[in-house]
Order: C-alpha cells, then sequence, then structure tokens
C-alpha cells in the first residue's frame, strides 16, 4: 500500500533465513513426527541450550499456608525437623507403595486452605526426589 511504514524487526530475528529456505521445508508432504517438529522448533530458538525439566525449579500451585504450631505429634515432629534440618523416618500409607519405610528430609509444612488437610514438603530418599506428603497418612517410625 502506498503510504504504509515498513516495521523494523527486531535485531535477534534479522539474522534468520528466509521461511522456505529450512532443510525441512523442501518436503512439503513429509510426515510430520514429534521428532522432525522438535528438530524444526530447535532450528527456531533463540536460547543455546535446553533446560532440563530436573533443573527447573517448580512453584506451588497454589497459596500456602505455613502451620508453625499442632497438638498432632506427627506434625511437631515434622515441625522439628524442618527446624533442625533433621531426617524424619516414617511409614506412609499413601502413593504407589504404601506402608514401606522411608526417609523424608522435610522443608516446609503448611496447608493449601485454611481447613485443609496438613502437608509437608521435601526430600524422599526412597524416591530420590522432592515430594509432598499429607500427614495424616503419616506413621513415625
Amino acid at each position: 500500500m502506498p503510504g504504509s511504514k515498513q516495521m523494523e524487526l527486531p535485531a535477534a530475528t534479522q539474522n534468520l533465513p528466509p521461511p522456505m529456505s529450512h532443510p525441512g521445508w523442501q518436503d512439503l508432504d513429509m510426515k510430520v513426527t514429534r521428532r522432525s517438529f522438535g528438530r524444526l522448533l530447535g532450528g527456531l530458538c533463540l536460547t543455546p541450550q535446553v533446560v532440563p525439566a530436573r533443573q527447573v525449579r517448580r512453584l506451588p500451585l497454589a497459596p500456602t499456608l505455613p502451620v508453625q504450631e499442632s497438638t498432632d505429634p506427627v506434625v511437631r515432629q515434622f515441625i522439628k525437623a524442618v527446624q533442625n534440618q533433621e531426617t524424619v523416618p516414617l511409614y506412609y500409607q499413601g502413593g504407589s507403595t504404601p506402608g514401606i519405610h522411608r526417609q523424608f528430609r522435610p522443608n516446609a509444612v503448611y496447608r493449601l486452605s485454611p481447613n485443609g488437610p496438613i502437608l509437608a514438603s521435601g526430600h524422599c530418599s526412597l524416591r530420590g526426589s522432592t515430594r509432598a506428603l499429607r500427614l495424616d497418612r503419616v506413621r513415625l517410625a
């Protein structure tokens, strides 16, 4: 159109090849698989590397309400373990292997809602990763 201005492209996109020059576009009837689509998108990515999922810091799904005191002996043990950075030996009656002995190092004791169950998040030695346990399903070893 006469009188229209040309839009400036950001500096990061000025060195990209034209869309039709990508090797994946030569055969438009090719079967698109997850791998080929991932390679195509990877070529367009401006980040030099992909961060593995294990290194991504996960945010809580909902606001948490910290629990700092309780009359329940299990909850008191977990609060004490958080304060002293200790491991708690326990049997958990939930998950895929109920009743198995595990060592759990909690880093937070909280509720997701004011009258909801009390949870503890921390490192589980049985699974080797971070877990959240409902404390009403925990029996101390």
